[in-house]
């Protein structure tokens, strides 16, 4: 994984980036039998938009992440949340060796990466489970204008984000796109991919 959203961009990431319906996460403890009992390392964590729903059904979540500001504005929400049972470590999937090895033998019950896994080499995790499955997640949400906008200047590295004048005024063409409308309704679909070792 490569670190490059700091700053600003990880203040975007942290308010727009959308989070994960229930039926999501009922598919992802459904499909690894996860528990109270379960420890979950979230590669990739960001702002913890997986982390912190994921650790109301589990024992612990480590959050893993390259990038400090993402790891800070985690912390903050699992803080303000009041959630106790999550970590947060400076890393990324090269590190996940060693975290086994401080984890002594503990088992982990699922490895997620969300949406960093185009940050990894999605084939070789295929390739290390025995087992693979694919399903899908579909629902209607809304989605403002400040998140169409903070969603793309969430997926920028800092040093592309535009100037504050910039960022106003592609705020306003793509109000203006939408016909001045400030919200829509959007059809999101989650693609969830399983791998695991039995």
């Amino acid at each position: 994984m490569k670190a490059s959203f700091s700053g600003e961009v990880a203040t975007y990431y942290a308010r727009h980036r959308r989070g994960y319906p229930p039926e999501a996460l009922d598919a992802l403890v459904g499909a690894f039998g996860l528990s109270a009992e379960d420890t979950v390392v979230d590669l990739g964590c960001g702002t913890a938009q997986l982390s912190l729903p994921l650790a109301a059904r589990v024992g612990t979540v480590i959050g893993v992440d390259p990038e400090p500001d993402m790891l800070v504005l985690a912390r903050q929400a699992a803080l303000d949340a009041a959630t106790v049972n999550t970590v947060w470590m400076l890393g990324t999937d090269n590190d996940l060796p060693a975290l086994g090895r401080l984890l002594d033998g503990r088992t982990i019950g699922a490895l997620t990466a969300a949406v960093a896994i185009h940050f990894m080499d999605r084939d070789a995790l295929v390739r290390a489970s025995y087992r693979y499955a694919e399903s899908s997640v579909r629902y209607d949400a809304p989605l403002t204008v400040d998140d169409m906008v903070g969603g793309v200047f969430s997926a920028l590295s800092t040093d592309r984000l535009p100037s504050t004048q910039g960022r106003a005024t592609f705020a306003a063409e793509v109000r203006d796109a939408l016909g001045g409308r400030d919200e829509v309704t959007e059809r999101v679909r989650v693609w969830l991919q399983f791998g695991t070792p039995d």
